[in-house]
């Protein structure tokens, strides 16, 4: 199936074909002569601040905007314009969307809206920090931090029955990369009074090269205690623990946050470029840039729905054979049903969907229901009572060899065959 990869972030939305990074656009809007989105907008932050909106994909909602911007009425509607702009590199077409852990069901909601008027249609929707930890996870739980514009998010991971999912989200508002972006700044331009007398922050134009070139300073401070910084013709020396010191508010608040139990820490590469940040933790580990293709890909059977079963997927195995055209692939070991993996019995699976979730017997217990057979040769397709069975879409049939990552669908209800290992594959 050929989709590509969208991901909801303010920092950056990224539009992926495969393992092709095609666009990376930031959450800025400049209303000028016209409407501009990203890189065009967020250069101009600094120069143009009463034209700029930066808040539309992290308050996604449908409140009067308190400040006119065009005709645009409410952040929905900004972030629609947005996703016009990025559908214009592809010209539409499918899509696995990457949300946002802190979205709430009405924001969730609101941007499948504002998808569906799009050029895109959505063929899958997966949570960020599993997305983008998912070959890196190790252990049996885990903490994954993301920094976006206007917050920090906090996502603690468990692994159970062999599937890694998100128990638990803490969203820390108001504690973004905005909010570290202008101390930091303030203590440089303070430096820069200090030692120069001249003030970068009094011409809009050097305070936006000042903003601009902020991670570059700080990959150079990676490797030297104090580095030389040039503006406008004047040149001051910049100390790493003056920087450290003024983020020391957000480690604390990102430490109260923390649960007592001992994770490992996963961050994307800008926490880690603050000064102070790997001694304050240790051992934290940053995410790998291409995570996010290769746990959508590995993963495309269980991710990739039909627009009737569309949810959210909010667990996935930690190890997983899911090519639902390879006749080799591994033998299942598990039903995933609603982001829940239950173990198959040895003989006869009577499966059936009643209110509390999937139950799987040695004998049917609900009206409609339908039975696999575990023999030497494989998992087969045994029976189908008062329903119509199909599997990967296609109408199957009794003595039908069923496979890990086969889709089987009845009636509403619709679950997939896994096959669960340890991580090291044991």
């Amino acid at each position: 199936m050929d989709y590509a990869v969208l991901e909801i972030h303010d920092l950056g939305l990224k539009l992926w074909r495969k393992n092709k990074l095609l666009h990376t656009s930031p959450g800025y809007a400049l209303l000028d002569e016209q409407l501009l989105f990203g890189e065009q907008a967020k250069k101009q932050a600094r120069i143009q601040p009463q034209n700029i909106h930066n808040r539309f994909w992290f308050s996604l909602d449908t409140q009067t905007l308190n400040q006119a911007f065009g005709e645009m009425r409410h952040s929905a509607d900004i972030a629609h314009e947005h996703l016009l702009h990025l559908a214009q590199e592809l010209d539409g077409g499918d899509v696995v969307i990457i949300i946002p852990s802190h979205y709430s069901k009405a924001q969730l909601s609101l941007l499948l809206g504002i998808v569906a008027e799009s050029k895109f249609h959505v063929v899958g929707l997966v949570e960020s920090c599993l997305a983008h930890t998912l070959p890196q996870l190790s252990e049996d739980n885990a903490i994954v931090l993301d920094i976006q514009l206007h917050n920090t998010n906090l996502a603690k991971l468990e692994l159970s029955e062999g599937l890694w999912q998100c128990c638990e989200s803490i969203n820390l508002p108001d504690l973004g990369w905005l909010v570290i972006q202008e101390k930091l700044c303030r203590v440089i331009a303070d430096t820069f009074i200090s030692q120069t007398r001249f003030d970068p922050l009094k011409d809009s134009n050097t305070e936006q090269e000042l903003y601009d070139q902020l991670t570059q300073y700080l990959e150079l401070l990676q490797t030297s205690v104090a580095i030389n910084i040039a503006l406008a013709g004047h040149t001051a020396r910049i100390d790493a623990q003056a920087l450290e010191a003024n983020c020391q508010i957000f480690y604390q608040t990102i430490s109260q946050a923390l649960p007592a139990l001992n994770s490992v820490i996963y961050c994307p590469p800008l926490l880690k470029l603050l000064p102070g940040f790997n001694k304050l933790f240790p051992g934290s580990i940053e995410i790998t840039q291409n995570n996010l293709i290769e746990t959508i890909t590995a993963n495309e059977a269980l991710i990739i729905k039909s627009n009737q079963s569309l949810s959210v997927t909010r667990s996935l195995p930690a190890s997983i054979e899911a090519d639902i055209t390879n006749d080799n692939s591994c033998e299942p070991t598990h039903i995933l049903y609603n982001h829940t993996a239950h173990p198959l019995l040895t003989n006869i699976n009577w499966i059936g969907i009643t209110d509390p979730g999937l139950q799987i017997s040695a004998r049917a217990t609900t009206e409609s229901a339908i039975a696999f057979q575990s023999t030497q040769q494989g998992l087969k397709f045994e029976h189908a009572k008062n329903c119509q069975v199909t599997v990967n879409g296609e109408v199957t049939s009794i003595g039908a060899k069923l496979k890990s990552g086969d889709c089987i669908q009845w009636h509403e209800h619709a679950i997939s065959l896994i096959t669960v290992q340890e991580k090291n594959g044991s």
